[in-house]
């Protein structure tokens, strides 16, 4: 599948969102860097499945 600059803005527009919802629970960066990738993961399944419906 090819990523359009769009959808790439999309997944990182809602990993931005989750990184802000997770220091403002106290998390540090040092935490949330190792989720990174899983954050990025739900975020494309979210997009796939909104579009899917």
């Amino acid at each position: 599948m090819t990523y359009t600059a769009n959808d790439i803005a999309k997944v990182r527009t809602l990993v931005q969102a989750g990184i802000d919802m997770l220091k403002a629970a106290g998390w540090t960066e040092d935490m949330i860097r190792p989720r990174l990738r899983f954050m990025a993961d739900e975020a494309i399944a979210f997009l796939l499945a909104k579009e899917a419906a």
